[in-house]
């Protein structure tokens, strides 16, 4: 089969899974609340585990990770076009597909081949960093964040990672996006915190796998970072 023929195959595969996949939904917020920020780390979970409200505990190293072996693109097809062709539109192609050159990879993502590129020997892509972020917030039906402006927008509408609560989003300028899940130590009303837990695509693993997973940020390497405060659930 050539790559055109496989292409056409994996894209009519995923049309038809679409409709047998339910709609991007908050699904894990609680009755009657919306921008609830628990539904956002609900959801950033789901993304490594698959189980709704599994929430595994990462050692205290910097090189502590758990790594996510399951196809959270392919669980919600609708949620993976809809976002893809925002980011496209917004900045071809860095936001939803590989930066290191791998076109074979490439073809995979944008063709909506997500059987094959959704798991990387058995674990599991989100595609670039950002791209994921902004996935996570829209299935989780945050309005008003879709799709998720540039890095030059975040950086005009931020604060310092010591203020960082779980469902933030949490970002370093034209480098890397992550979602803060749990944070680890001090307290992000007195603006002290100094570690905090995240789960992200293509920073566990090797660089530019594209590999969802949970880590931590420590100290200096937290202090890199900003909180994005032009979401609509920020002062909740």
């Amino acid at each position: 089969m050539n790559r055109t023929k496989g292409i056409l195959l994996a894209l009519a595969i995923t049309i038809a899974l679409a409709g047998t996949i339910v709609s991007a939904e908050a699904r894990m917020a609680p009755q009657g609340v919306q921008y609830d920020r628990q539904a956002i780390v609900n959801e950033a979970y789901y993304a490594v585990t698959g189980s709704q409200y599994y929430c595994p505990y990462v050692g205290s190293g910097y090189n502590d990770n758990l790594i996510g072996y399951y196809n959270y693109l392919l669980s919600d097809v609708g949620a993976y076009w809809h976002t893809r062709e925002g980011q496209w539109r917004i900045r071809y192609p860095d936001w939803a597909v590989s930066s290191n050159n791998d076109n074979n990879l490439r073809q995979m993502l944008l063709s909506g081949n997500l059987p094959s590129y959704g798991l990387a020997e058995g674990m599991g892509r989100g595609g670039q960093c950002k791209y994921f972020a902004n996935l996570v917030l829209y299935r989780a039906e945050v309005e008003g964040a879709d799709p998720m402006t540039t890095y030059t927008g975040l950086q005009s509408q931020s604060r310092s990672s010591a203020y960082a609560k779980p469902g933030d989003v949490l970002f370093k300028q034209n480098y890397h996006t992550a979602i803060v899940v749990r944070v680890l130590e001090g307290d992000p009303n007195a603006g002290t915190v100094t570690a905090v837990q995240v789960v992200d695509s293509n920073w566990v693993i090797r660089e530019d796998d594209e590999i969802i997973g949970i880590h931590n940020y420590y100290g200096s390497q937290l202090a890199e970072y900003r909180v994005w405060t032009g979401v609509p659930y920020y002062n909740y």
